[in-house]
């Protein structure tokens, strides 16, 4: 399934792994209820690849994310909410037209291995009968050009070269009699204009933004085409007129704090309305005393110098989640409010936890 994580993968996009380790404890204490226990089942582990026929009480899962398109933003928020009622209706809907039998079948064309395994160890998702396929990639170019060529890329052997006599030009470049450099053309897209317009075209058809505000939309088509993934979506939450307090707050100048000098990097400072500087303190002299004194990251010790530039800023964090615990600290504390958080702390401790709270 196209976007679909791994059930245990426990940070980053479409994480879930930490809802999987408290969940199952809770499945299997609801499995085992003597109120109902002899009249549910956990499918397909206990009902194989096929309808239910003997159970009251089906306990399967489900990923909403395959009905995206169909996602009803109406029913939110929040999303999840939105998620739960769609999913709820399309289940009803199925059922009404006879056609849920099939979606606890799976998909048809498992082999008999493959449903084994599925049925004893792998499970399945229900409403799943055939996969999804990616976006076909444009193909190269036809004739000649194409020969020995895949998405654009010539294949060819290895050349066997001493380590000492490596070229740094590379293979493809090859010597060719009298001394001449033979030329190599590569068939790729190079217009900067025709890539955003391809790359966003494609965004717009795998995902759904119908639940974004039209103020928010644009963000949210550069958070997946910078991310590479359309699910990253799915978990964005926002608050009431954020986008709008930004704008204004770049427009008067405020300065925009980072946390790590790789997302000031990320920022075009010539399309800024106002000149605005970008202020990243964790290069600051005095970070690495102030994080040994309070025993904490480097990231979080730079929070500590936003105090004058606080009021009415951006903040834009996009690297640690001791930054932004640290933040909404200092925010507690009673600092100056700024004008806009972007939270979007990264790691494999902390990041979601930083962005719940």
């Amino acid at each position: 399934m196209v976007g679909a994580q791994p059930c245990w993968k426990l940070a980053y996009t479409g994480s879930v792994g930490s809802q999987s380790l408290t969940g199952i404890p809770v499945v299997r204490e609801l499995r085992d209820d003597p109120g109902w226990a002899g009249r549910a089942r956990i499918w397909p582990f206990e009902t194989g690849l096929s309808p239910p026929n003997e159970a009251q009480i089906v306990f399967a899962e489900v990923w909403p994310s395959w009905w995206r398109k169909d996602i009803r933003p109406d029913y939110g928020p929040p999303n999840d909410r939105a998620q739960v009622r769609t999913v709820a209706a399309l289940f009803a809907a199925a059922n009404r037209e006879g056609a849920l039998p099939a979606w606890f079948a799976g998909d048809p064309k498992l082999t008999q291995e493959q449903r084994h395994q599925v049925e004893t160890e792998e499970a399945w998702t229900l409403g799943v009968i055939a996969p999804k396929l990616p976006r076909a990639t444009p193909s190269p170019p036809s004739g000649a050009e194409r020969v020995g060529v895949r998405w654009g890329i010539p294949q060819r052997s290895p050349i066997p070269t001493s380590p000492s006599r490596r070229s740094a030009t590379g293979p493809s470049l090859s010597p060719l009699k009298g001394g001449e450099r033979k030329k190599v053309k590569y068939a790729y897209l190079r217009d900067p204009a025709a890539i955003y317009r391809r790359s966003f075209a494609t965004i717009r058809a795998e995902a759904d933004f119908a639940r974004f505000p039209p103020s928010l939309r644009p963000l949210a088509l550069r958070l997946a085409h910078a991310a590479g993934d359309v699910a990253i979506l799915d978990d964005l939450a926002w608050s009431r007129g954020a986008v709008q307090a930004g704008r204004r707050a770049l427009a008067n100048g405020a300065p925009i704090l980072v946390d790590a000098t790789m997302v000031a990097a990320g920022i075009i400072k010539n399309q800024l309305p106002a000149q605005n500087p970008v202020l990243c303190t964790l290069h600051h002299p005095d970070v690495r005393e102030i994080a040994a004194a309070r025993r904490t990251t480097r990231s979080a010790a730079g929070v500590e110098l936003w105090r004058p530039h606080l009021k009415g800023a951006v903040v834009a964090i996009g690297n640690a989640p001791t930054a932004l615990f640290r933040l909404l600290e200092l925010l507690a504390e009673g600092a100056d409010l700024p004008a806009l958080v972007l939270g979007f702390p990264v790691g494999f401790v902390g990041a979601a936890e930083a962005k719940e709270a």
